[in-house]
């Protein structure tokens, strides 16, 4: 389906865990919807949150923050 990846590419995409793609899918921080039973990622919702991630990198004086730092309070507890 163009438009859309599975869970596990958009953890590939977004550099972190599968646990933390749908801890962020569950609180609504990603954009999914199920499918036949399977969840699907939106293409736009993924782009959407490297663009956020990229923006408070630039915008921070600080060294470049964890690329997994979106998802971890929303994965409590989750490791690699």
């Amino acid at each position: 389906m163009i438009g859309f990846i599975s869970p596990r590419e958009a953890a590939q995409k977004l550099h972190i865990s599968l646990n933390a793609t749908y801890a962020a899918v569950w609180t609504g921080r990603l954009r999914a919807e199920k499918r036949d039973g399977k969840w699907l990622i939106s293409l736009q919702a993924v782009e959407e949150c490297l663009q956020r991630r990229r923006s408070r990198e630039i915008g921070s004086n600080a060294p470049a923050m964890s690329q997994r730092s979106d998802f971890k309070s929303a994965a409590a507890g989750d490791r690699d």
